[in-house]
């Protein structure tokens, strides 16, 4: 199932400018909002690279006090971003912006 919400997750980077010159090092901590019929619902994505090389991440959902959920799978490709999350059947898939600052996508 589909769920299509307007620009449903922002996200911002926090505590570091983390984005260079490719969306391919999007490393870092990302905060955002998932809309959800009137209700802002924070998430908070953590991207990594292993050892060897690889993008990791791992979600938090602060207000529902679930920590460190992790992705099953980081896709980038250029600009855009796919965040597979198993755990939820579910995914968010994102353009990162030309100035590197967010990340505007869809949550399905």
């Amino acid at each position: 199932m589909r769920i299509s919400l307007r620009k449903a997750l922002k996200l911002c980077p926090v505590i570091f400018s983390f984005l260079q010159s490719s969306a391919q090092n999007i490393t870092g901590t990302w905060q955002g909002n998932l809309n959800v019929q009137g209700n802002q619902i924070p998430i908070v994505f953590h991207i990594l690279k292993d050892s060897a090389n690889n993008s990791t991440a791992s979600f938090d959902s602060p207000s529902q006090h679930a920590f460190n959920l992790p992705c099953s799978q980081v896709i980038l490709k250029d600009d855009s971003i796919i965040l597979m999350m198993a755990i939820l059947n579910g995914k968010y898939a994102g353009l990162v912006s030309k100035d590197k600052k967010q990340i505007d996508g869809l949550w399905f």
